[in-house]
């Protein structure tokens, strides 16, 4: 788990599973290559900071999130990915807002994929 906050670990049921590793970034992972992975990208964990820079411009909340996609995806063996943390059904504005990250979160993991499958074939 990349990024999680100690607040989360200290209360999370598996921080004491050996097969789940938690870190602040892929760097610091310490993963074996030899493994496959499974991401989920958790939008309840995106600041509010990067969240208001959507009106503005993806670009910004994007890089960070395609840096570290890229490093999983180059070097690892994906299983699947999904995308998590949807807003209340009731909370219209953010439902809106939401979508609109599902799809750059989609494009993200379209682009990388093509481009790692691209070069190989």
């Amino acid at each position: 788990m990349m990024g999680v906050g100690e607040k989360y670990i200290d209360t999370c049921e598996l921080k004491n599973d050996e097969r789940i590793i938690f870190a602040d970034n892929i760097y610091e992972a310490n993963l074996d290559d030899s493994l496959p992975i499974y991401i989920s990208v958790d939008k309840d964990v995106i600041s509010d900071k990067e969240l208001s820079l959507i009106g503005i411009r993806e670009e910004k909340l994007a890089a960070a999130l395609i840096e570290e996609l890229e490093s999983l995806i180059n070097k690892f063996k994906v299983l699947g990915v999904d995308i998590c943390g949807e807003p209340q059904v009731n909370d219209g504005n953010n439902i809106k807002l939401s979508n609109n990250i599902n799809k750059e979160i989609t494009n993200i993991f379209v682009d990388i994929f093509i481009v790692k499958y691209d070069t190989i074939s």
